[in-house]
């Protein structure tokens, strides 16, 4: 087995072979999904995927890599997570099994797991380079400053995101563009910069810039699910001059 991983929606065989085929760049008839490796045949790429308990649905087992090794394992993550629109929990090459890499199309965030897979707390940021960024402020029971509050706020947001189901899935999707996903992105990497400094002119107007695109996507906010969290967090920044040592 050349890799494994959790996913967090409840993908069908053939959704889940044919995302992998693309991110691979194979042939889709390479790909076999089967439920146990000894139901696979004796060629081509062997999915072996299974039910778990936990956050994620699906376990997924990668046998046999192709012809086209050595492969961009962050690279096929991010584009899987694109390709299902779903998260990813894989394995963040660290001694300790209860932490791990949560992945989406645009960043990884390392998590703290329990025995069933679930994710009980974020561990620190990794960027688009996946160099880690640890947090600079520990959550604490009581949050003194704007910063801290908009640290809690933000990290609350990396570990629940896609946790809150819009109320129509097919609607949101839609509109999940990868434009608006962008502006998501840029959006979450700015308020995380926030935490330790007053806000530039440029800090504005990517917040406003940003935010707009994110309302002409979804009117209305909390019928998205977790796209109102976000846009609370860069509304709380906005509304008055952005100081994250001043105390409340």
């Amino acid at each position: 087995m050349w890799d494994e991983l959790a996913i967090e929606r409840a993908v069908s065989e053939g959704e889940l072979a044919s995302a992998v085929a693309r991110a691979l760049g194979v042939d889709r008839e390479r790909i076999t999904v089967v439920s146990s490796r000894q139901d696979a045949p004796a060629d081509g790429i062997v999915l072996e995927r299974r039910v778990c308990d936990g956050d994620f649905a699906l376990r997924v087992g990668f046998h046999r890599a192709p012809a086209t090794s050595p492969i961009d394992h962050v690279a096929l993550y991010r584009a899987l997570a694109q390709l299902l629109s779903t998260r990813l929990l894989v394995d963040d090459g660290e001694l300790d099994p209860h932490t791990a890499m949560l992945v989406t199309a645009t960043e990884s965030v390392r998590v703290n797991v329990d025995d069933r897979g679930v994710i009980t707390g974020l561990t620190e940021h990794v960027d688009r380079d996946d160099v880690p960024d640890r947090l600079a402020v520990e959550a604490s029971g009581y949050r003194r400053t704007r910063g801290e509050q908009l640290a809690f706020l933000v990290d609350d947001y990396l570990r629940e995101a896609h946790a809150r189901t819009p109320r129509d899935p097919d609607a949101f999707m839609a509109a999940y563009t990868p434009d608006v996903q962008d502006a998501e992105h840029v959006l979450v990497v700015r308020l995380r910069e926030l935490v330790d400094r007053k806000t530039r002119p440029d800090d504005e107007r990517v917040l406003r810039r940003t935010c707009a695109i994110l309302r002409r996507a979804f009117p209305d906010p909390e019928a998205a699910g977790f796209i109102a969290d976000i846009l609370r967090c860069a509304d709380g920044v906005l509304t008055a001059p952005w100081d994250p040592d001043e105390t409340v």
